[in-house]
């Protein structure tokens, strides 16, 4: 799990953004089928894929899984795509893998009924399952043979998929819980008010078919070779499989070993039936008459779930009360029929009767515990006087509290004093409680913040139970575990949070980076001429002050990208430097000393810099934060430092509060804080952790309270060969070998357009520059140039639409086009940059490096063109800026 929410956090910002759709769909209460269609979507984007799916197990005895796929070519898909057959051996192999798995389509050539996968050449599977439960299998496919990615960066959003898909389960079962619990409770009303057995035996019959998956259901006595129907309910002809052969030695078998027995019978057997088969649940029911009775449910289902066997148990109990708590005479002629006379007499039958009925109440009531007390919600129940009836096993849980083994608790009023110290606002609390109870409104919804032992946030869904007529018997209050759900909600937040900060930085980043390569640029050539030493002074000041400020934005917009994950050879001691960089001033305000011990003879490794820098800032501010608690101020030590085994070390201390041992062991998890709530999400050290595992390496914390707090971060030293560069007297040669060419500057910032023709000038050449791109684009149209110079950022017509201008009207130029730009950050500008193969140089940019890149890219022209030519020879092409 620590790993996974280490790639959740490098996800690209357009699969961010479709993460964001699927989640807030999911708080909003969007159905199944849209939110499966929105993870596929995230699924396709994050894995830049050209196909995606899930499937769900919709029926866990089901031969058929249905989803939503989507393609990156084609809307909509074909129907038959968003289904698949179970048996097929290949599929059945996916469903019940615990690993995700890369295969070639071919493998599955077998399943003709996955026509999802027509056209892929690699799929990526990953099976959608919890320890308890097989939901299904997500997938994403590719046409073209290339390396597709590796499962663990799909992992974090399948993961966060599977805990939306089983958080919903959760919720539907509960609420069909609480709608079953609250249809037993009227129908113990009705059994005990005097309501005719003929009306209960109905309402049973039809909660079987309400609250369980059954399809039909019915009270039927058994006599001699035929079931005869006194109630049921279902679809029409429901009663024809009561006649067959096969129900009826199942009804005997129960009958004879007085217990619940399930028959199989064919699906065709069964009228409007469309399944293979069908499950017929027999459960004998000791009525007050000599004749058999069952009570019978049929499920179009191979195997049945204990609870739905557990509810028709229950409601067989409730067909024996109600028959023991009616006269057998006030059933008619057909229940006296039943019944032989002479042989008991009235006593007898009324003391078998009160007998049989005390026994059944007792079973009931232990069953009615049974149930409520597996419901995933705490759940109290009190009379109308307030005295507390009955709490079951997850309230007392929540709470901390059994009202009903402390008899001073037995009381709402006397409760609600014990446990509002609990509670944020506790006489708020208290005063809600006797609130809800004063105006007995039908349901209300509130949520509760508990503070002690440990933070929760609960909601309370309190209604009154009523008679039949209206009057109020008593209180309902059902308590759920928010806590989780709102963790997350705060992580969508934050996410938000973050996506929209990456879009600011870019734009102030753009903002800034023009007039700094002004000012960087100008005072480069004024340190190339010759000036008196104290001009020469100035300059340098300004090119300094101007080159920090270029690294502070640099950092910024490296921290801020959700780049994808990249190994190169870095140097951790400039990897530190650059985080704090960041850092420098918050704790300057914040009176935190910073000392630095960076080994210089530190060796570099193969690394990711973003990485390695996210690690960095999240330990400096958790222990920022652990010191801003505890006294305000205090000292944070970095060091570097080698290891033992061939690796680096980088150590973050600080004089803070330190951590609890009974802590320890859980700081890495995810959502784990001791930070109050809006100072910490509980991700940062997990992320962290899942970074530093990635890259083989391993990350411990030393601490005593009140002695301050050490981690250790150690990883592995990878080398590989540095590529040989060219020296600085190469590239300046290279620079005046192409003297006197055309270029054409396209760049609406004055000083950035009249910078970039003052250094190309004094290199020899033939500049001109607008400042409106469609200028710039009719000059292209009228004259030739060996080089055109665009802005990618501009108004009216930016430097895409530039390049798709020229391309439309088959403009050479489109081949000699080069870019510079300060918004490096958006994906869409990356995105654009890398397929269509167009040369670019950020800003704010060196002189050498606008010169150098301005000459390879007139070397590599010259040398295409004298390919072209016979005779001459060409000059080995320059690599792209």
């Amino acid at each position: 799990m620590r790993a996974a929410w280490s790639q959740f956090r490098r996800r690209d910002t357009v699969s961010e953004a479709a993460w964001a759709a699927f989640t807030r769909a999911a708080l909003a209460g969007a159905s199944t089928d849209e939110l499966l269609g929105r993870a596929a979507r995230g699924l396709l984007e994050l894995g830049r894929a050209d196909r995606a799916g899930i499937w769900l197990v919709r029926d866990r005895e089901a031969e058929t899984l249905t989803g939503a796929v989507v393609d990156a070519l084609l809307s909509p898909v074909p129907p038959a795509w968003c289904r698949a057959r179970l048996p097929s051996p290949a599929l059945g192999m996916l469903l019940h893998s615990r690993e995700p798995i890369v295969a070639e389509s071919n493998q599955f050539a077998e399943a003709s009924d996955l026509e999802a996968l027509t056209g892929l050449r690699t799929v990526v599977w990953l099976p959608l399952r919890t320890a308890e439960r097989l939901w299904g299998v997500a997938w994403v496919g590719y046409r073209d043979p290339a390396e597709p990615p590796k499962p663990q960066v799909l992992h974090p959003f399948v993961e966060q998929l599977v805990v939306v898909l089983s958080e919903r389960a959760a919720k539907e079962e509960l609420h069909r819980l609480q709608a079953a619990v609250a249809a037993l409770g009227e129908l113990v009303r009705m059994v005990f008010t005097g309501t005719s057995r003929t009306e209960v035996f109905a309402r049973i019959t039809q909660a079987v078919v309400a609250h369980t998956p059954a399809h039909w259901a019915a009270l039927a006595r058994l006599d001699g070779a035929t079931l005869h129907l006194l109630s049921g309910h279902g679809p029409p002809e429901f009663s024809a499989p009561l006649h067959l052969p096969e129900l009826l030695a199942a009804a005997c078998r129960a009958w004879v070993n007085r217990t619940a027995v399930s028959a199989r019978l064919p699906g065709r057997a069964v009228p409007q039936s469309a399944a293979e088969s069908v499950t017929v649940l027999l459960v004998p029911v000791p009525l007050p008459w000599a004749t058999p009775s069952l009570l019978l449910a049929g499920f179009e289902v191979e195997s049945l779930e204990e609870s739905a066997r557990t509810y028709l148990l229950m409601l067989a109990q409730l067909v024996a009360l109600a028959a023991h708590a009616e006269p057998v005479e006030s059933m008619g002629a057909d229940a006296a029929a039943l019944h032989p006379a002479g042989e008991r007499t009235e006593e007898t039958v009324q003391a078998e009767g009160s007998a049989a009925l005390a026994v059944q109440a007792s079973r009931l009531e232990a069953e009615l515990r049974s149930v409520l007390d597996s419901v995933h919600a705490g759940i109290l129940l009190a009379d109308r006087s307030g005295q507390i009836r009955y709490v079951n096993h997850r309230f007392v849980q929540l709470l901390g509290v059994d009202p009903l083994q402390q008899p001073e608790l037995r009381h709402l009023d006397a409760l609600a004093a014990a446990v509002q110290d609990r509670f944020r606002n506790p006489e708020e609390f208290a005063e809600r409680w006797r609130q809800l109870r004063r105006e007995r409104e039908e349901v209300c919804v509130d949520e509760l913040e508990m503070v002690r032992p440990t933070r929760k946030i609960i909601e309370r869904c309190a209604r009154p139970v009523l008679d039949r007529a209206g009057r109020c018997l008593g209180w309902l209050e059902v308590y759920r575990d928010l806590t989780q759900q709102r963790l997350i909600q705060t992580q969508l937040v934050q996410t938000e949070k973050m996506a929209a900060l990456g879009q600011l930085v870019s734009g102030i980043a753009h903002e800034l980076n023009n007039p700094l390569t002004s000012i960087m640029g100008y005072a480069q050539l004024l340190l190339s001429r010759r000036l008196h030493e104290d001009r020469i002074a100035d300059a340098e000041k300004i090119y300094q002050e101007a080159e920090r400020a270029r690294r502070l934005v640099k950092s910024l917009l490296l921290f801020a990208r959700e780049a994808k994950p990249e190994h190169r050879l870095v140097d951790l001691n400039e990897i530190v430097e650059r985080t704090l960089a960041l850092r420098s001033y918050e704790l300057k305000v914040e009176n935190i000393q910073v000392t630095l011990d960076l080994d210089p003879d530190l060796p570099r490794t193969l690394a990711d810099a973003h990485q390695l820098q996210q690690v960095i800032l999240n330990l400096v501010v958790n222990a920022e934060q652990a010191l801003q608690m505890a006294r305000g101020s205090g000292n944070i030590w970095i060091r570097t430092r080698r290891a033992p085994g061939n690796r680096i070390a980088l150590e973050v201390a600080d004089d803070g509060p330190g951590i609890p041992p009974a802590l320890a062991s859980r700081i890495f998890d995810p959502f784990f804080t001791t930070k109050p709530p809006g100072l910490g999400t509980g991700l940062g050290l997990s992320i962290a952790y899942g970074i530093v595992q990635e890259h083989g390496g391993e990350i411990t914390v030393d601490s005593q309270p009140g002695q301050g707090a050490t981690f250790v971060v150690q990883l592995p030293v990878v080398t590989v060969a540095e590529p040989s560069r060219r020296v600085e007297s190469q590239a300046s040669a290279e620079c005046r070998v192409h003297p006197g060419r055309r270029i054409l500057v396209v760049e609406d910032e004055p000083t950035v357009a009249q910078l970039i023709v003052d250094v190309l000038t004094e290199q020899g050449h033939q500049v001109e520059a607008v400042l409106d791109s469609r200028e710039g684009l009719h000059r292209v149209s009228q004259q030739d140039y060996d080089l055109v110079i665009c802005d990618l950022r501009m108004p009216r017509l930016d430097g895409r639409a530039f390049y798709e201008a020229l391309v439309r009207s088959g403009s050479p130029a489109r081949n000699r086009l080069f870019f510079i730009t300060g918004d490096t950050l958006a994906p869409r500008t990356v995105e654009f940059l890398k397929t269509h193969q167009i040369p670019y140089l950020a800003k704010p940019f060196l002189v050498e490096e606008l010169t150098l890149a301005v000459h390879r890219l007139l070397a590599s022209s010259s040398a295409t063109n004298a390919a072209d030519q016979p005779g001459k020879t060409a000059a080995a092409p320059a690599r792209k800026s």
